[in-house]
């Protein structure tokens, strides 16, 4: 399906489907953007002067440049009363369960602007004095990016109580307090609202009147002969994970199936990096290593021949074995961004993914993995 990114000039854009997303959010050199199927289960996401939203003491004016560069956003105006004043809407959920909001917001004179649910009141804002970011009634987590033209987007994940949300969007001179006595003037401009269940937020989804998916990215090349080292080689990933879930994620080579196949895998322990050899269904090698925040940026190699495998993240070795068999020519086929077996798909920012059909050095290995 079609899905967004951040572009190189900071803008959100709509990538067509089947077309790789290079993502600039946070990042200047670009990466490929990987995420799981997701659904933005509010309505009219950039449209907040349709009835689906509920306006408590405020008005909506259209027309505002939004982070995608056009005029779509909406300014939101609190009324010159002490009264409660935000936009939200209400909607059936799940109980007991993981699920993230999100939302773009941009400073238009209240010094607080704030995202959150109402059953626990867990969210994020942003203080637009010291331009920090903050949680609200200590969500599972939160996190805040600053953007071109003023903008910010904010992010909160939060345990479902009960099978009713609203999603609030309110700023105020008020710390984590809606209700005020307003100016009449003072304002906020917003754009893009998603609620979407799972452990952490993902790219925008646009929505009207009805919830939207975005299915799974899918990525995998077969690899013309010569590239893919059978007997030795090296892998060498340059990427982040999207978040520390403890889901398995897995990267690498393989013969077509699972029976032979070469990975690098995130795993169901914190922070956990698992080199993984198999040949014929047998393990050869299985290197594990957890020293590194797999949501930060990591460079990793694995370099394998016979009775001489190592393991190397961000310079430093962390792991070999002197003892397992590699592959026989024309064994390793296909380079893959799952376990071999089409699951344990990787979602992740991947900026590099190269491979050497030699078991290169210790000494390159470390120069080149190091950040």
């Amino acid at each position: 399906s079609s899905a967004t990114v951040v572009n190189q000039s900071g803008l959100i854009e709509t990538v067509g489907s089947g077309e790789p997303r290079i993502d600039f959010l946070g990042n200047t050199k670009g990466a490929l953007l990987l995420e799981p199927t997701r659904s933005n289960d509010i309505l009219y996401s950039q449209d907040f002067s349709n009835a689906a939203w509920a306006k408590g003491g405020t008005s909506v004016t259209s027309g505002f440049v939004s982070p995608d560069g056009t005029l779509n956003a909406d300014k939101i105006t609190p009324t010159g009363i002490n009264e409660a004043h935000q936009i939200y809407q209400n909607k059936t959920i799940t109980s007991n369960q993981s699920y993230t909001i999100s939302a773009f917001m941009k400073f238009g004179g209240y010094r607080y602007l704030e995202c959150r649910e109402t059953f626990g009141g867990k969210g994020i804002g942003f203080d637009t004095t010291t331009q920090t970011f903050y949680g609200i009634n200590t969500p599972t987590s939160f996190k805040g990016v600053i953007l071109k033209n003023g903008w910010v987007k904010m992010e909160a994940t939060y345990t479902s109580i009960g099978t009713s949300a609203f999603f609030l969007l309110y700023a105020t001179p008020i710390l984590m307090n809606p209700t005020f006595l307003g100016d009449g003037t003072s304002h906020f401009y917003t754009y893009g609202a998603q609620l979407e269940q799972g452990s952490y937020a993902t790219s925008y989804i646009p929505t009207s009147g009805s919830a939207v998916t975005r299915v799974a990215d899918v990525c995998n090349q077969t690899v013309p002969d010569g590239v893919i080292g059978q007997t030795e080689g090296t892998m060498y990933v340059e990427y982040s994970a999207l978040s520390n879930d403890l889901s398995y994620r897995s990267i690498g080579l393989n013969s077509g199936s699972a029976l032979n196949r070469l990975l690098i895998s995130f795993n169901n322990i914190s922070n956990n990096i698992n080199f993984l050899v198999q040949v014929g269904g047998v393990t050869q090698v299985s290197i594990n290593y957890s020293g590194s925040d797999i949501t930060s940026s990591l460079k990793l190699a694995f370099g394998y021949k016979e009775n001489d495998f190592v393991a190397y993240v961000n310079g430093t070795q962390v792991g070999t074995d002197t003892s397992g068999s590699t592959y026989t020519s024309g064994t390793l086929t296909t380079f893959s961004f799952d376990n071999a077996a089409n699951a344990d798909r990787l979602f992740a920012k991947l900026k590099q993914a190269q491979l050497y059909n030699t078991r290169l050095s210790n000494a390159e290995l470390a120069s080149l993995t190091t950040i």
